[in-house]
């Protein structure tokens, strides 16, 4: 193991060890921690630290995306049958579509939509919207 892989499980146990204190007690256990620490260390656990956060929001953004993707078709899904969308657009089963809309795990993941399979949800509800106004238009 390297230095910086040594050093990110050493700052690993110290973000572990902080989860049960107050937000003032963690900041003395850090500072405490950081102050032990070499100059060129604390560059290291900087640049470990972004890295972490840039991918926690990564990870925020795509569970963001995934709830309001749930949220937006709650609006509808009162009115349209997501499994007869599921069976006519994607050729798939009521499950395939629910297991995507609430990330049940599948082979032991978290199924999700793919982007393809995004766009393709889009364009199969602008479709739909379609065909209802065009009823639409002929009863009045």
């Amino acid at each position: 193991m390297n230095d910086i892989e040594k050093l990110k499980v050493d700052f690993d146990h110290v973000l572990q060890a902080g989860q049960n204190m107050t937000k003032e007690e963690f900041e003395a256990y850090v500072d405490n921690y950081l102050s032990t620490k070499t100059k060129e260390e604390n560059e290291m656990i900087g640049t470990l630290t972004v890295s972490a956060i840039e991918s926690n929001l990564s990870k925020l953004e795509d569970i963001d995306n995934e709830i309001t993707m749930l949220t937006q078709l709650e609006g509808i899904n009162e009115f349209v049958k997501l499994s007869k969308l599921s069976k006519a657009y994607f050729g798939k089963s009521k499950a395939w579509i629910y297991q995507r809309l609430n990330e049940h795990k599948v082979h032991g993941k978290p199924s999700k939509f793919t982007d393809d399979e995004k766009a393709k949800l889009s364009s199969a509800l602008l479709d739909l919207s379609e065909k209802i106004r065009s009823v639409a238009l002929k009863i009045t």
